[in-house]
């Protein structure tokens, strides 16, 4: 599927490659996301798909990656390509925080 911008506005164009036929919808937007069933992802009485200790250890890592940054800042000449990985690294945690 993929987007076409007309004189009415964006629509969504799906090609069946089998007969080659082409059907267009208005746009809507993005699909919603998926929700989780009740229980989905839960481990022997585990508290869901991330269990306390995990998401504390990925908030420590989280702050000590900020106390790096920091530091790395407050240094005469920072080293760009350390603060780039450290951001990397600390958005790639705060990812796993949000989205658990």
């Amino acid at each position: 599927m993929c987007l076409h911008d007309n004189d009415a506005g964006l629509e969504s164009v799906a090609v069946n490659r089998a007969d080659r036929t082409v059907a267009t919808a208005p746009w809507t937007g993005p699909p919603a996301p998926r929700r989780r069933s009740a229980g989905a992802g839960l481990k022997d009485g585990g508290e869901g798909p991330m269990d306390a200790s995990h998401m504390t250890a990925l908030v420590e890592k989280h702050a000590n990656l900020e106390r790096q940054i920091q530091e790395e800042l407050n240094r005469p000449a920072p080293d760009d390509v350390r603060l780039h990985d450290l951001k990397k690294r600390k958005l790639a945690i705060k990812d796993q925080i949000t989205h658990h």
